[in-house]
This record gives C-alpha cells, sequence and structure tokens, in this order.
C-alpha cells in the first residue's frame, strides 16, 4: 500500500481527446470512410506521432476490432481523471501500466498537490537505444511522446490488449509493491534527497532479483534452454543477488531482445566542473580499483560470445572531457559494491568511499539516473517476456 497521498494525472490531454472523437466516428453507422473519421479527429489538434498507427489499423483490422482497441487504450493507457492510488476502486487500475508511463515521464505524479516528476532527469529513457546523461535540457516533451507511442505499439498492440491486464492480474501484489517503491523514490528524488531515493532504488533491485529470472525461465518455451538457464542461475550459493548476477550474465544482456540496446555499451555521464570534482575526488580510487577487478573477466566473458569486442576500460572516470562511463556489463556489480561502500565503512580498506566536502546527496544526484535506467530496462525486458 502506498504510503503518501499520491495522485495520477493525464498529460496527454489532446490526444485523449483525438480518441474520443475517432471512437465517436466509428459507433455511427453512417460514417463509412474511416479515414475521414481520422482526418477529422485530428482538425484543430495539434497531434503528434502518438497514435498515427490508426490509419495503418483500419488497413489491417476490421472496423469492430478497431473500434474495440482504441476503446481499451482510452480506458486503461489513458487516465480520464486523476487516480488516487491510495483509494481502490478506479476500475482500470494497474500498477504495470502506471509504473511505465511514470518511468517514461508521460504521467504526473501528484503528491500533496506537487509534481514529483517533472524534471528531465527522472525520465528513465527506457525507450531510447542510446542513453546519454548530458547537462542539456532535453526536450522532455518529445522524450513523452516517442517513448509512449513504443510502449503502445510493443506492449498493447491490437488484439492482444488482455496480456498485459492478465499479467497484472496474477501477479498482482508483486507490481503494487513494486509501485510503492518506484513512487517513494520519486519523491526523495523530487525533495533532493538522492541517497535516500538510491536506497529505495537498491529495495526494487533487491526486490526483482529473484523474481524476474524464474519469469523469465517460465515463459521461455525451449524446454532444454530453460533447463539450463535455471541451472546455471542455481550454480551459485543461491543468494538472491547473486542468483540475479548469474541472470544478468547468462541471460539479460545477451537476449536479443536487449543486445541492440544494451549488450556491451555504457552508460556515458557528462558532469559538470563541480560534479567532476565530487566525482573524482570521492569515487576515483573506488571506479580504478573496480575496472582493474572486472576488466579481466569482463575480456574473458567477451572471447565467449560472437562478435564479442574487448576493451581496455570498461568502467572508468575520462579525466580529460570529464565524463564518467559505466559499462553496461559492470552496472549489476557496480550498483551492489556502490551501495556496499556507501552503507558500510570498514577499517583498512582503500577504496572507503569517504565524503568530506560533498554528500551522498550529490554523489547520488549523478549516479542516480542511470541507475534508474538500467532497472527500467530489466523491468521492461521481463514485462515483455512475459507475454511470449
Amino acid at each position: 500500500m502506498v504510503v503518501m497521498k499520491i495522485k495520477i494525472s493525464e498529460i496527454f490531454l489532446e490526444e485523449r481527446i483525438f480518441l474520443e472523437k475517432i471512437i465517436e466516428g466509428l459507433e455511427k453507422e453512417s460514417v463509412i470512410n474511416l479515414s475521414d473519421t481520422i482526418s477529422s479527429a485530428k482538425n484543430e489538434l495539434e497531434i503528434s506521432l502518438l497514435i498515427d498507427n490508426v490509419e495503418e489499423l483500419i488497413e489491417e483490422f476490421s472496423r469492430e476490432e478497431v473500434l474495440f482497441y482504441l476503446k481499451e487504450i482510452q480506458n486503461n493507457i489513458f487516465f480520464a481523471d486523476e487516480i488516487d492510488i491510495q483509494t481502490p476502486g478506479y476500475p482500470h487500475f494497474n500498477s504495470i501500466i502506471i509504473i511505465f508511463r511514470i518511468l517514461m515521464g508521460n504521467v504526473q505524479v501528484i503528491n500533496n498537490e506537487n509534481n514529483i516528476n517533472n524534471n528531465s532527469d527522472m525520465v528513465s529513457q527506457m525507450f531510447q537505444t542510446t542513453i546519454n546523461v548530458t547537462n542539456d535540457e532535453k526536450i522532455l516533451e518529445n522524450i513523452q511522446v516517442d517513448a509512449m507511442g513504443k510502449f503502445i505499439s510493443e506492449f498493447y498492440p491490437c488484439n492482444e490488449t488482455d496480456s498485459i491486464a492478465k499479467l497484472y492480474t496474477q501477479n498482482k501484489k508483486f507490481y503494487d509493491s513494486l509501485l510503492n517503491e518506484f513512487l517513494q523514490f520519486y519523491d526523495y528524488q523530487n525533495k533532493k534527497s538522492y541517497f535516500s531515493a538510491f536506497i529505495h532504488l537498491y529495495r526494487i533491485y533487491e526486490y526483482i532479483s529473484y523474481v524476474f529470472p524464474l519469469i523469465y525461465v517460465r515463459n521461455n518455451q525451449v524446454y532444454q534452454e530453460s533447463y539450463e538457464a535455471l541451472q546455471s542461475f542455481f550454480k551459485q550459493n543461491g543468494k538472491e543477488l547473486t542468483f540475479f548476477s548469474t541472470f544478468i550474465r547468462t541471460t539479460f544482456i545477451k537476449d536479443p531482445y536487449i543486445l541492440v540496446e544494451l549488450y556491451n555499451e555504457k552508460y556515458t555521464i557528462d558532469l559538470t566542473p563541480e560534479e567532476y570534482q565530487v566525482i573524482s575526488t570521492h569515487l576515483a580510487t573506488f571506479i580504478t580499483q573496480f575496472d582493474n577487478k572486472r576488466a579481466s573477466e569482463n575480456t574473458k566473458y567477451l572471447e565467449n560470445i560472437t562478435n564479442g569486442i574487448s576493451k581496455v576500460k570498461y568502467t572508468y572516470l575520462d579525466c580529460e572531457n570529464q565524463n564518467l562511463h559505466i559499462s553496461t556489463l559492470d552496472m549489476h556489480d557496480f550498483i551492489i559494491l556502490l551501495r556496499n561502500k556507501t552503507c558500510h565503512f570498514k577499517m583498512n580498506h582503500k577504496d572507503n568511499i569517504a565524503l568530506n566536502s560533498a554528500s551522498f546527496d550529490e554523489l547520488f544526484s549523478i549516479l542516480n539516473p542511470v541507475i534508474l535506467n538500467w532497472i527500467s530496462n530489466i523491468f521492461k525486458f521481463i514485462v515483455a517476456k512475459s507475454f511470449n
């Protein structure tokens, strides 16, 4: 149960009006030309690419199928009114859809009248092929629209709208709890309590660590692959994050679904002079020792991968260009070790993270966006696999 007074509010108001006009036209038997109905609905509305595939739908599906599909989008994807998360009774409530929309940044999340997700660095970029965290303001509106269009086409296709509803019904407690943690993250991030926000990201990471590999294996239709994958997951000592680490290496990062976006890529964080000072002063030793330990393992791993290209460095601080690069091959271990080093302070550990002038909040204001993207991509991956 969400402990905050959270309301979800729609931002795609024109798109919702557009849908209403098309549905109204399709319901009139006197209307014969569906293209004219769409053109009429677009009149005087600045419609983006969000629902442009409607014209393609009328070529593939019957009038009744298109009408049913658009009503499903209207009722389940778009929100007609503000949703009070704490108050049950919204007929189309689905935590999976709400999580997606929050992560895409295309819905307002309001806590005690404050919009807590209106900052562009809180958009996960989960539908973008290149992840780059820069100092420049992202054009938030473009990110919102592009992501929403991709979400609808991939996760809510015509004739398959019940998939996401069934998935939520089967795993309601899990996804409701996940939604609560994401909302806590956004609330602390908005308050600039970035270390507290990171704690909730880490809680999410631990929460999904056992569940998502099992969901993947359950939905893999190739029995031999499922058996071998499950066997490899349990080769270690059975701890949740060890289990999850094996899943990341053996399955997630090599899967064709995610391959183009994340495999052997890196997150690039452009740092301001002040941010560079924070990272170089308080994280440089940690990063160097981390990469030294991981580099040989990454190179050995890539030798067994088709077209695997090894690198001299995988996760490193680029002093010349003032960038921080984190390899996707390293993200899992980076998050775990970062949490251990910030939440524990041990004697005689040379890579302890000891903060002097900088605070943990300053550090995680820089790192949280990429961690959010990483978790968002795992979330997207498993939901997609659950439909297969």
